[in-house]
């Protein structure tokens, strides 16, 4: 038999080659390529740093402006509860802010490995001006847990919502810990002005707050009422702050609708009404004291039901 016949190829079990790149199939270069690209963009970035280094005054000039602007503030910050105690902080909206201000600043999160049941995700901020990084890794598993229980998650979008969800929490407090404790106090303070003078409690506005509630967090105008003690058309405007620094807490996922509001756990068929009003307990011994004349009446002297008569 001749050496140049054809011979036919095994299939490979395994699966078939891997598809050649169209640059000639040299993998590794374009990787070497991209790498040195990244590369390229963080040294310049840092010989900018350095050439035009920021000027703190203007660029807390810029925190305070953006921090007047009443829509940016109603996101600004969120409340949570520590100790039965409510806590203000500044949102992940108002960390981004402060870091495109305060310039110089890299700031992101990226997904290192994902599987079918967690993802490790990565968040970092980088001052590029004081050569200072911060970044935190953290396991994110796809379960959601409920009252019923846990159960995994296998949307894929409802996947990227929790890792991105997550990944924000954790990028808010690598952004917030290159900052000046100064700066982001200041913040918060021109949130709280530009949010007092510029509170809402109009019937429109607050439409569109118990609204808003209702179609994100599933939260009822009966709920909300129970929290501010009276009619919802009566709320004031630090009750109107209150409520706006809740929803932002609950969209953020910094608290629990539980932490805010009464959630009534849902009834079960087989279970009565715990309570009875008070027209109700009347009702039901009337009704009671009613049959039990009619079966006294009904019943013959020996003791004997007739046949008329129904058993108890």
């Amino acid at each position: 038999m001749s050496d140049s016949a054809s011979v036919q190829a095994v299939k490979n079990p395994y699966g078939d080659s891997a598809p050649v790149p169209a640059n000639g199939g040299d993998l590794s270069a374009s990787i070497a390529v991209e790498g040195q690209r990244a590369i390229q963009e963080v040294k310049v970035q840092a010989e900018m740093a350095l050439i035009s280094p920021r000027d703190e005054r203007r660029c807390a000039d810029a925190v305070l402006k953006a921090c007047q602007r009443p829509k940016f503030a109603e996101g600004a910050t969120y409340v949570y509860t520590r100790g039965g105690t409510d806590i203000v902080g500044p949102s992940i909206r108002m960390a981004e802010m402060i870091a495109a201000n305060w310039r110089h600043m890299i700031a992101g999160w990226r997904v290192l490995r994902e599987t079918e049941t967690f993802a490790e995700v990565e968040a970092y901020c980088w001052d590029m001006q004081a050569n200072s990084r911060n970044a935190k890794s953290v396991t994110v598993p796809y379960i959601r847990s409920t009252k019923k229980g846990n159960y995994a998650v296998t949307d894929p979008r409802d996947k990227y919502e929790m890792l991105a969800n997550r990944a924000q929490r954790v990028l808010r407090g690598c952004i917030l810990s290159l900052v000046p404790d100064d700066v982001i106090s200041m913040a918060m303070e021109q949130v709280d002005e530009t949010l007092r003078a510029s509170a809402d409690v109009s019937t429109e506005s607050i439409k569109n707050m118990v609204q808003a509630f209702h179609d994100e967090h599933g939260v009822t105008r009966d709920q909300i009422e129970k929290r501010l003690g009276h009619n919802v058309e009566a709320i004031k405007p630090a009750q109107m702050i209150a409520l706006k620094r809740i929803y932002q807490s609950l969209r953020d996922g910094m608290s629990e609708i539980s932490t805010w509001f009464e959630v009534e756990a849902p009834a079960t068929p087989d279970e009565e009404p715990a309570t009875q009003t008070r027209t109700e307990q009347a009702k039901a011994a009337l009704s009671t004291s009613k049959r039990q004349a009619a079966s006294s009446t009904n019943t013959p002297k020996d003791g004997k039901p007739d046949d008329q008569t129904s058993t108890k």
